[in-house]
């Protein structure tokens, strides 16, 4: 099974899954992504507390208000123009499709059991993003499942 195809929901009973929520951090530079900072912007800044983990230098498995949490990079672009494709259709990115061409490798985010409170699951989510977007040389965000793709933008002390 290839690593894409993981993902995808097909031939799959949801009514006995748990949802999941996925997006890709668009990397600029491979080397760029600092597990490290992330874990601790997620203490410090969004006060999360994270109960369980296990992690090395390219993948993260942590436990944060009894979901499932996976961080993990993908030293390669997301294949077939997928991303350049989502891109066109944001008005709100003029050079959208051009920026997100350049991402050279991605950070695979996802909330694995989600499914009980979306709201919820999705400021988790968007948190999660900020912190690893904020510790990377990162382009953007994709959600091919919202057909999204959003330009990363400053947060300096946004939120308090």
């Amino acid at each position: 099974m290839g690593f894409f195809s993981f993902f995808k929901k097909e031939n799959r009973d949801s009514s006995n899954m748990d949802s999941a929520i996925l997006g890709m951090v668009l990397l600029e530079d491979l080397n760029s992504f600092d597990l490290k900072g992330t874990l601790n912007e997620l203490r410090t800044k969004w006060e999360l507390k994270i109960t369980n983990s296990e992690a090395d230098d390219e993948a993260a498995v942590l436990v944060i208000g009894g979901y499932n949490i996976a961080i993990a990079t993908v030293p390669a672009a997301i294949p077939e123009r997928e991303v350049e494709k989502t891109a066109a259709y944001n008005y709100f990115w003029e050079n959208g499709v051009q920026e997100t061409s350049k991402h050279k490798g991605h950070i695979v985010l996802s909330i694995m059991n989600a499914g009980k409170n979306s709201v919820l699951e999705n400021l988790l989510f968007s948190k999660i993003a900020s912190a690893v977007m904020n510790n990377s040389k990162s382009i953007g965000i994709y959600i091919g499942g919202r057909t999204l793709v959003l330009k990363r933008t400053s947060t300096k002390r946004m939120w308090k």
